[in-house]
């Protein structure tokens, strides 16, 4: 995706400089492919990846920025995140079900746990389709149930798409969610 690695430094940048996180305490994965996604988020039996040997139960604060592409699946119609050796011909197989992130996610035991996605789950993208010969799919990932320290912000609900500020050289959401975050929406 155009000016993922720029969103994802902007971000590490504002989770050290504003948020005040050690740098030391950032998992940064950017070019992830499905098994790096897998070890840091884990899997659908274990919810135990890098991410939760990190935390600090009920000290610990979480914050999850991806910028890249979601794809949705042709036959579950659930929403995935591409890896960067991921077939979105074949996402069901190789991609990373945004789902289980946010069940994993659920699952450890954090003080608070905030995401935040720059990627649409269309298939579309304004280059073209990501899937050749089809339409696009609309997809809404779930939240599990229970999960009140769990909070969502995407770019885009499952038949929009998300797209870039050529000028900023970022995704749109990124820029503006930076921009709220550091004050502007004060």
């Amino acid at each position: 995706v155009d000016f993922a690695h720029s969103d994802a430094e902007a971000m590490k940048r504002f989770v050290i400089d504003v948020l005040g996180y050690r740098e030391g305490n950032v998992i940064d994965l950017r070019d992830a492919t499905k098994a790096r996604l897998e070890a840091v988020f884990g899997v659908a039996n274990s919810h135990k990846g890098q991410l939760f040997d990190w935390v600090r139960p009920g000290k610990s604060d979480i914050v999850v920025f991806y910028s890249g592409h979601g794809v949705p699946g042709l036959e579950d119609r659930r929403g995935y995140l591409l890896p960067a050796d991921g077939d979105p011909n074949r996402i069901e197989l190789n991609g990373y079900p945004v789902e289980l992130l946010y069940e994993n996610l659920s699952k450890i035991e954090a003080r608070s746990i905030t995401v935040f996605i720059d990627a649409c789950f269309s298939g579309n993208t304004p280059k073209g389709l990501l899937i050749p010969a089809t339409s696009g799919i609309s997809v809404t990932p779930r939240i599990p149930e229970g999960s009140s320290k769990l909070t969502v912000l995407t770019a885009a609900q499952g038949d929009q798409l998300a797209s870039w500020d050529e000028e900023a050289g970022h995704g749109l959401f990124t820029y503006h969610l930076l921009r709220a975050l550091s004050g502007e929406a004060d």
